[in-house]
């Protein structure tokens, strides 16, 4: 269950490799099934959700896009990701009123945050052999990395600004966003003027979901970070009743990543461009044989009716995995994330050096 690594996220633990979850200093690495481990107690804190009805019961036939009306509705307490609730829902007049979205800091929390991998990711765009127009598209992926592309593909998934002159134009010498991107940006439907195509903004917007560089980045032609939301013209209009009230809770940061980063809870994880290796039939087949058991243990053990209830169908399915070969599974993983916790503690020493 993907949600399942979202509270453990809180306390410096992210996703680690298969069915091992791993803390940013890399001093912690534990089975995901373990009934003490971070992803369970993470279950369990569902469950007594659920327990106490707050748990949507919707929540295992619910497409996204029902999901996503529930929290333009106002229906949800809470939201996992800022491009969920806080796009869906932190409208103007809500803001306003005092009302959205924001960050709640947990007294004894440090986010996992992934950092920038100097040595790139392991995505990468290439050309195919037997492509016909070879020239085209690499001046395509050229253009993918040039100021404009960085703002028009990244747009959609990345926080870019998009087509200057369309959602963003220059002011007094600055980025802001016009009032179409206002609109675009705040996931309303807005409709492009026929000089750049016409139709739905969002139909037209890239779905590469790729980012060539870090929006945090500076556009040269600004000299202003390539995602809208940090640009001076965007930090300027977090004036209202919800965003003072946030502030003041936050002791006077204007944003999420600044109380973060003065109040000491980002817990970042070195950026590795580390992958697993290659692995034999055998382990591939009964790591599919494992999935199956264990997400279905997930959801009934959340929707369970008690906690002896929850205690046994995770009892059950420890015992089902062990005979499915669980621990092979788990052994290849465990190597794998001390393979990557080698990697990033080679990266780091790597950098502490440049920086000397």
């Amino acid at each position: 269950m993907q949600n399942g690594f979202q509270l453990p996220a809180f306390y410096g633990y992210a996703e680690g490799t298969g069915y091992v979850m791993s803390n940013a200093d890399g001093t912690d690495a534990q089975s995901l099934i373990d009934e003490n481990g971070v992803y369970v107690r993470a279950l369990k804190f569902y469950n007594k959700a659920e327990q106490m009805g707050l748990v949507d019961p919707e929540s295992t036939t619910q497409n996204y896009d029902i999901m996503y009306s529930k929290y333009k509705e106002d229906k949800f307490l809470f939201s996992f990701w800022p491009w969920l609730g806080q796009a869906a829902y932190n409208t103007d007049a809500h803001k306003k009123d005092g009302k959205g979205f924001m960050m709640l800091s947990i007294d004894d929390m440090k986010i996992a945050s992934k950092g920038a991998q100097p040595n790139g990711t392991t995505t990468f765009i290439g050309v195919g052999e037997k492509a016909k127009n070879k020239e085209r598209l690499v001046k395509f992926i050229d253009w993918l990395y040039s100021p404009e592309g960085i703002q028009a593909a990244g747009s959609q998934t990345n926080g870019a600004a998009g087509l200057k002159g369309l959602t963003w134009d220059i002011k007094d010498g600055k980025p802001v966003l016009t009032d179409f991107g206002v609109k675009a940006m705040g996931g309303e439907s807005v409709n492009v003027p026929e000089e750049y195509g016409g139709g739905g903004y969002s139909d037209g917007a890239s779905q590469l979901n790729v980012s060539t560089v870090l929006n945090k980045d500076i556009d040269p032609r600004t000299n202003a970070p390539y995602n809208y939301q940090m640009w001076d013209s965007e930090l300027a209009k977090r004036d209202t009743a919800l965003d003072k009230d946030w502030q003041e809770h936050m002791g006077g940061a204007r944003t999420t990543m600044e109380y973060l980063e003065q109040s000491g809870k980002l817990a970042v994880i070195p950026g590795v461009s580390y992958t697993t290796p290659d692995e034999d039939s055998v382990i591939s087949t009964t790591r599919g044989q494992l999935k199956t058991a264990v997400v279905n243990a997930c959801w009934q053990a959340v929707f369970s009716k008690s906690d002896d209830e929850f205690n046994s169908i995770w009892s059950k399915m420890q015992k089902e995995v062990d005979g499915l070969g669980y621990k092979k599974v788990y052994d290849v993983d465990m190597k794998n994330t001390k393979d990557m916790f080698k990697a990033r503690q080679a990266i780091e020493k790597e950098y502490a050096s440049r920086e000397k």
